[in-house]
């Protein structure tokens, strides 16, 4: 019986001045998520990103 593929997603805020603090961060995360049977691992950032605040009622 085989396992069923999936994907976890996560979204993270970060400012821009942060990128290159970050992507080093996410390198050594995803060498210890593979070590843990992660397949693949990806980055992506968003560079037409408008993003506004609101509340809620949460």
């Amino acid at each position: 019986m085989s396992t069923p593929n999936y994907i976890d997603g996560f979204v993270f805020p970060i400012k821009e001045k942060y990128l290159k603090e970050y992507q080093k961060v996410a390198e050594q995360v995803a060498e210890i998520w593979k070590e843990y049977g992660a397949l693949a691992y990806f980055e992506f950032v968003g560079d037409d990103m408008h993003i506004s605040t609101r509340k809620t009622n949460d």
